[in-house]
């Protein structure tokens, strides 16, 4: 009420509130706003004070306009008109940035069309990166995008005379710009703040049937922001700053919006951990006790779980705002204390006594605190982190920040702890992720028991499209992961339904559990490169780490037909166990199961489309028995049982396309082509015609391989250039010869010419062209030796393969005749020494006039090594030479095997020669 005074009262049932602005205008109107958890008023009839009266003639009702129904189209993607540095896929559902590492801008989209009314235009945030400031800009422009001058929306935005109009959120600055009247620019704050937001994100914009222009952040409405848009505009994304990448989203996950902005309450149908109504003096508590605010001052700001937590429950926060003009952060615990009966509580945690905290802050003990230990990684917490603590049943208190365990913080907790966070310092608000269910990943749930029905979400790598819960892998071979938000608890189906199989690639489906933060582990390329609590079944083994495990399941993954259920179930005791179509299959006991841990698949290889299943209550069955791998005199051997029922390596003449294990596109890498390196070893045909045993001796943790591979490193070859199985690659030193009892001659090609095998070196297989399968290269051609510079290999890379000297490669490298290779009393008379020379002996090719050595100082033995490397190869026979040795031997035999006369292989033919795998040798 505006009184005579000029002052503005508030009035609550009649009372006067007194004075809360004055010097109000003469003429003014009453503004109601129906917001939040109000959704109807009515103006009173009559309603008096003792200075003013006010009537009305009839009773009015104001109530909320029904909910707007959100519209999506599959077919809305991203224009062919973009910024110059954006890159558009070719089925225009993700937008990149050219070159993220050195420009910031010009990376522009466009939808393909105008925006219905109530359409929804969606994408997600698939990369960010730390180089620049600010990050996506989303908004929609009134112009056709084929019609512009310059695709950059800052130049749009900046434009005059153009009669272009934008509304455009960036950051959380509103930006509406008319060029047609430059005086109507203008520029507000909005609630969203597209920098703050982490990779995963979803973002869309809409304008509704009022041309009201809205976001919406992870399916939610965020409200308002323009009104008085026009109709037929076109959605606009820059990929700009810390944003690198974006793709859309077509998911129905988004709520029917309404004239309220205000953000409703997630609704779940499992209920949420809750905050205890003892708290710090300055804490806010809201949301049903799920969310806490700090109100004043930096500290006073604890906070209790409102029940105590079982062993092995996870008790979790989301920091929801920072406040960085103040010091410290979350401090996170447990205490014994029953939070009711403490009469006074501290100004901080580390304070409390009966308790164990893990402090963002380095501060002094007062009272019978039980334990309180500094963690400098809760000093760096961002908005949107999320911080957890369990206690184990051996008593320790474990940290978790962002679903990774941070190991044990704290000892000897006793008691029916609660769990304690303290709103400290920069943090501000904080928000309960956690739920007895979700939280019970860590407890032993009865196999009797059926599982709760929980809201399952996923976080999904860039090439996957989600249609509800079917996932399609709608580019390349890889980048194909697939994580629940979720924990997975102990004794729960987690399945998936193969729907399609591509024959074009090998490699296959993969499952399992991880504990790492899904929005970063979904950004690798495949399941195999994740590290720290990962634990899958790929193939036929199960791979912990990174690193292939022992224990062998008896169906491989890579047989998966479409209609096939492929599942894994974590037991109480620690013992992963893969299900296929229902029936146990397989089992991993010998590594730690994280405690807590995420569902995983990941659709990689020959498996593009998946269903994900709902959550079943595990059966219990008796388990059969489990192929494993015993240890002989020989060394590790793996049982005759194994071998027969394995599956046969893929012939090499037809040989399928293999998915590589790194991101470098093949035009810019490698530009002979995707066919796979053969799988089963070249060496299968000995002088007496006889085949040999399988390479199954082929130790991933033979000493002097790990040596060889710790060398190739150093030479920073991009992965791409390898064939992405490691058991393709073998070792030769002598334990490993015996393992596998290899001969030291072996033949091929047609006619049959003999080479030795390359005895002390590591062959690491190369990928191969398309040519090596067009020829039968495999089976048809000759197989010899190219020694060379370490410096040299990337260079003979890069070119595609061996070629003539004087020839000059990529980066303008001219390819030089090795020195001391001829001289005028060896040089054969007329004879052009412009040739490919290669040999069948890895003794001479690997001569130091050929293969030079480079010093390498081991960092983990300490110890100082030289090495030197050659090229495994296919030539192809009737395009080469059989000649003398030309280093100068005479009659002294160089090789026992090859004669001096026969030793030297020259060809002068490019294309003759297909290089299949890279030797590295060490010495002391």
């Amino acid at each position: 009420m505006r009184n005579e005074g000029k002052e503005f009262h508030v009035i609550i049932n009649g009372a006067d509130m007194g004075p809360a602005i004055a010097d109000i205008p003469k003429s003014v109107y009453g503004v109601i706003d129906v917001y939040g958890r109000c959704t109807e008023v009515e103006l009173v009839q009559e309603f008096s004070t003792t200075t003013t009266t006010m009537t009305t003639a009839t009773p009015t009702t104001v109530r909320l306009a029904p909910p707007t129904t959100i519209s999506r189209d599959h077919n809305l993607c991203f224009s062919h008109t973009h910024g110059a540095n954006a890159i558009v896929s070719a089925d225009k559902k993700n937008v990149k940035r050219h070159t993220p590492d050195s420009e910031f801008t010009e990376a522009s989209a466009f939808s393909n069309r105008p925006l219905r009314r109530n359409e929804l235009f969606e994408i997600s945030i698939d990369k960010l990166i730390d180089q620049w400031s600010g990050s996506l800009q989303l908004g929609v422009i009134a112009t056709d995008p084929e019609r512009l001058d310059f695709v950059d929306l800052e130049e749009v935005a900046d434009a005059s005379g153009d009669n272009v109009s934008v509304w455009m959120l960036s950051g959380q600055n509103l930006q509406r710009g008319s060029e047609q009247d430059e005086d109507e620019d203008e520029e507000s704050s909005y609630g969203l703040h597209l920098d703050m937001l982490p990779a995963g994100s979803k973002v869309g914009v809409m304008v509704d049937s009022h041309g009201e222009l809205h976001y919406y952040l992870n399916g939610q409405d965020q409200g308002c922001a323009f009104t008085g848009v026009a109709e037929g505009v076109y959605a606009a994304v820059d990929v700009y700053g810390q944003c690198v990448e974006v793709s859309m989203c077509y998911d129905d996950h988004v709520a029917a919006t309404d004239n309220a902005t205000a953000k409703p309450l997630a609704s779940s149908s499992v209920s949420t951990h809750q905050f205890h109504s003892k708290c710090g003096k300055n804490v806010q508590l809201s949301d049903n006790c799920t969310a806490a605010r700090r109100v004043d001052s930096y500290n006073c700001g604890i906070v209790f779980s409102s029940k105590s937590l079982d062993n092995g429950e996870l008790f979790e926060v989301r920091l929801k705002s920072l406040d960085k003009n103040w010091s410290g952060s979350l401090l996170i615990g447990l205490t014994s204390s029953l939070p009711s009966s403490i009469s006074r509580l501290p100004e901080m945690a580390t304070s409390l006594e009966n308790s164990w905290i893990a402090s963002s802050v380095d501060s002094s003990v007062k009272g019978n605190v039980k334990h309180v230990k500094h963690v400098n990684a809760l000093s760096k917490l961002q908005e949107g982190d999320r911080v957890g603590v369990v206690r184990n049943v051996d008593a320790t208190m474990h940290l978790y920040i962002n679903s990774k365990d941070m190991g044990t913080v704290c000892t000897g907790v006793s008691g029916d702890p609660y769990a304690v966070v303290d709103v400290y310092g920069m943090t501000v608000s904080v928000g309960i992720t956690s739920s007895p269910s979700t939280g019970a990943g860590l407890k032993e749930t009865p196999a009797d028991v059926s599982v709760p029905e929980e809201k399952i979400t996923y976080k999904f790598g860039k090439n996957i499209c989600m249609d509800g819960l079917t996932a399609t892998r709608r580019d390349s071979y890889n980048c194909g992961i697939i994580i629940s938000d979720n924990f997975l608890s102990d004794n729960t189906l987690f399945q998936v339904e193969v729907l399609k199989v591509n024959s074009q690639w090998s490699g296959g489906l993969m499952i399992g559990v991880t504990q790492l933060d899904p929005s970063h582990a979904v950004q690798l390329q495949s399941a195999l490169k994740l590290k720290g609590g990962t634990l899958i079944a790929n193939g036929k083994a199960f791979v912990v780490n990174g690193n292939e495990s022992q224990d062998l399941h008896s169906y491989s993954l890579l047989t998966a037909q479409t209609g096939d259920r492929v599942g894994i179930v974590c037991r109480p005791s620690g013992v992963l166990q893969l299900y296929i179509n229902g029936l146990l299959k397989g089992k991993l006991v010998k590594e730690k199961l994280p405690k807590l841990r995420h569902a995983l698949v990941d659709l990689y290889g020959c498996c593009s489309k998946v269903k994900l299943l709902p959550l079943e209550k595990a059966p219990v069955e008796k388990e059969p028995p489990i192929i494993t791998k015993v240890e002989s005199d020989i060394g590790m051997k793996v049982k005759r049982s194994i071998l027969a029922d394995a599956p046969k390596p893929i012939p090499r003449a037809v040989a399928k396309p293999v998915a590589p294990v790194s991101s470098v596109p093949m035009s810019s890498s490698f530009p002979l082509g995707q066919v796979v390196p053969p799988s089963d070893p070249l060496e299968t045909k000995s002088l007496s015609a006889s085949k040999p045993p399988e390479e199954s001796y082929n130790s991933l943790n033979c000493s002097y391989r790990k040596l060889c591979e710790r060398f190739l490193k150093t030479l920073t070859i991009p992965e791409a250039f390898f064939e992405a199985n490691p058991e393709y690659n073998l070792c030769y030193c002598e334990e490993c010869l015996k393992g596998r009892k290899d001969k030291v001659i072996y033949e091929r090609g047609n006619p049959p010419k003999k080479y030795t095998l390359p005895t002390g070196w590591t062959r690491f297989s190369l990928r191969v062209p398309p040519l090596a399968e067009a020829t039968n290269a495999f089976k048809e051609w000759h197989v010899a030796f190219h020694g060379t510079a370490p410096q040299n290999v990337r260079k003979i890379l890069d070119t595609g393969g061996l070629v003539l000297p004087g020839a000059v490669t990529v980066g303008g490298h001219e390819v030089a005749q090795p020195k001391g290779h001829f001289t005028e009393g060896n040089k054969p008379t007329g004879f052009n020494v412009q040739q490919i020379f290669v040999s069948p002996s890895i003794k001479y090719a690997g001569h130091g006039c050929y293969a030079k050595f480079k010093n390498f100082p081991d960092p983990v033995s300490k110890k100082d090594y030289k090495c030197k490397v050659a090229f495994q190869v296919l030539i192809k026979p009737d395009s080469y030479q059989v000649g003398e040795e030309t280093l100068g031997f005479g009659t002294r035999l160089f090789d026992a095997e090859f004669k001096n006369s026969e030793i030297e292989w020259s060809t002068n033919q490019y294309g003759a020669t297909i290089l299949y795998g890279l030797l590295v040798k060490t010495e002391k």
